[in-house]
Formats: C-alpha cells, sequence, structure tokens
C-alpha cells in the first residue's frame, strides 16, 4: 500500500508521539514497493502454515496450507452491492 507524503508525514508523527509516550518503537514501517519484498511472504503474494509432520512437504507447503498474503495480496473487498468480493 503506497500513502501520500502528507499521510505519510502525519503517520510518522503519530509514531513519534507514541514513542515519547512509551518509550517504545512504533512505527509506522513502510513497505517500499520498488526495493524490499514484503516482511510477510518474501514477495511471492502467498505464506503456507504447513505443519511439519502433517503435509507432504512443510517446507514449500501445499494447496492446503497456503494462503494469499494479508500484507501485499490482499483479499479484494466485498462489493457493496453484492456483498461477494470485486
Amino acid at each position: 500500500m503506497i500513502f501520500d507524503k502528507e499521510m505519510q508525514k502525519a503517520l510518522e508523527a503519530d509514531g513519534e508521539y507514541l514513542r515519547q509516550m512509551t518509550g517504545e518503537d512504533h512505527g509506522p514501517y513502510f513497505i517500499d514497493d520498488d526495493s524490499e519484498d514484503c516482511w510477510n511472504c518474501g514477495g511471492e503474494g502467498f505464506v503456507s502454515e504447513c505443519i511439519d509432520g502433517c503435509c507432504e512437504d512443510a517446507e514449500s507447503g501445499c494447496d492446503l496450507c497456503t494462503r494469499r498474503c494479508d500484507i501485499c495480496n490482499p483479499a479484494p473487498a466485498p462489493s457493496s452491492t453484492t456483498g461477494e468480493a470485486a
């Protein structure tokens, strides 16, 4: 997701305010779509949550345990008229 510069500055200000209040880093953490892969899926667009011993190949994933990445490949929003995905 790409935010415009004004939104990025507002999010950075919020993160700085939270850091001052709590002493902990609260971001924001922007994914640079041009140079970095997604932290969740490595840029593949999907993640596999296979359990070793339950799936044939837990290393590479299986069809039953693979789902789209919520960070860089989120599900389309439901249509407001039909309630189905667009």
